[in-house]
């Protein structure tokens, strides 16, 4: 599988945010404990974290800075 990540790249508000897809297995992408919930218990929440992950930029989605808008595009949908 696949992540889809949305990552501040500057600080710039929204337009600081770029989508990158994180392929599953990349060195440093590790997830911490499984979040115990009050409820929607179906969908599983833990923490991603990310040590000195390196990612290439043809696995970014879209041009830098519009990872705010793709994000807005999927809860649209």
């Amino acid at each position: 599988g696949v992540y889809l990540v949305m990552a501040r790249t500057a600080d710039t508000g929204s337009a600081g945010i770029t989508a990158f897809i994180v392929p599953d297995g990349t060195p440093g992408l590790s997830f911490g404990a499984l979040e115990a919930k009050m409820g929607w218990n179906a969908q599983p929440t833990r923490q991603v974290v990310m040590e000195n992950v390196r990612i290439p930029v043809g696995n970014r989605l879209g041009d830098e800075g519009i990872g705010f808008g793709i994000a807005m595009k999927g809860l649209n949908g």
